[in-house]
């Protein structure tokens, strides 16, 4: 097979489809490997186990899921054979399948204390309870917006 020559079509076909496919399974690996995944995780794509996990993963569009549910399975077959199987009609954290109270806050959590103070991210996540029974959310913006720390 010769060259294949970048037209304009194939590079939006590759920034449309493709990388965010790619970008899509770098994700799904870290999350694989940490079991979780949050703004920290982030810095581990990069890490080599990443990629190699990431070459196995294929992506198969499921029209059975309602896309503005954001829902979808996954199934993950083991070396020895073990498959591991799960699905969600609706994204968890989204409208449809809402995070807890604790969930929000740990969220939260481990955006914020990479930049701020605990006791002021402590205060923030009170007052933002408690925010139903604020008359003016004026010194709440200024008190918070105020400084990083």
């Amino acid at each position: 097979m010769g060259k294949q020559i970048l037209t304009p079509d194939r590079m939006q076909h590759y920034l449309r489809c493709i990388l965010p496919m790619k970008r899509g399974m770098l994700v799904n690996a870290v999350s694989i490997i940490d079991k979780e995944m949050t703004p920290k995780q982030y810095e581990k794509i990069n890490d080599p186990r990443v990629y190699d996990l990431a070459e196995k993963i294929t992506v198969h569009i499921d029209s059975s899921f309602d896309e503005k549910f954001s829902g979808g399975r996954v199934e993950i077959r083991m070396k020895d054979g073990r498959e591991f199987k799960a699905s969600r009609a609706a994204a968890h954290g989204s409208l449809f399948d809402p995070l807890s109270d604790f969930e929000i806050e740990k969220k939260f959590k481990d955006v914020a204390l990479d930049v701020m103070d605990p006791k002021k991210v402590d205060r923030i996540i009170q007052t933002v309870w408690e925010l139903e029974k604020i008359e003016d959310v004026s010194p709440f913006i200024r008190k918070f917006a105020a400084d990083n720390k």
